[in-house]
């Protein structure tokens, strides 16, 4: 999988995983927790400008949580029960981030969920437009 198709998957896990976003976790399969934690991690080190044993932490916090959602992702075909099992573990993991950053960061880091969320509806919006006009 190519940069690209990774920071995608990265952001569906982001957005916890909506409704319309079992494609994504059919994305999110063909990563290894690895890769999911080093993207995931970059991408927060550049926007909440982490460092030192900050930045270790919440290495070690994605890469704990990208482990624990890898058996989910490779699980049965039951996209409803997987996208639950995802938003519970998100919801975890948010409260081990919040005792790691600062207020501001955490701040900065659920906008940024939420952006992302945002962008990724309105891609489902454009998708099904598109589709509804053929």
């Amino acid at each position: 999988m190519g940069p690209r198709k990774t920071v995608v998957a990265i952001a569906a896990l982001l957005i916890a995983l909506g409704a319309p976003a079992s494609a994504q976790l059919a994305a999110l399969k063909n990563t290894t927790p690895q890769q999911r934690a080093t993207v995931l991690t970059k991408l927060m080190q550049k926007r909440l400008a982490l460092s030192g044993s900050t930045l270790e932490q919440v290495s070690k916090i994605n890469l704990e949580y990208a482990n624990k959602a890898q058996p989910i992702l490779q699980g049965a075909d039951r996209p409803f029960e997987e996208m639950r099992e995802m938003r519970d573990l998100d919801e975890q993991k948010d409260a081990a981030l919040k005792n790691v950053l600062s207020p501001t960061q955490f701040q900065q880091y659920q906008a940024g969920k939420a952006e992302l969320r945002q962008k990724f509806e309105q891609r489902i919006m454009q998708g099904a437009k598109a589709s509804n006009s053929q």
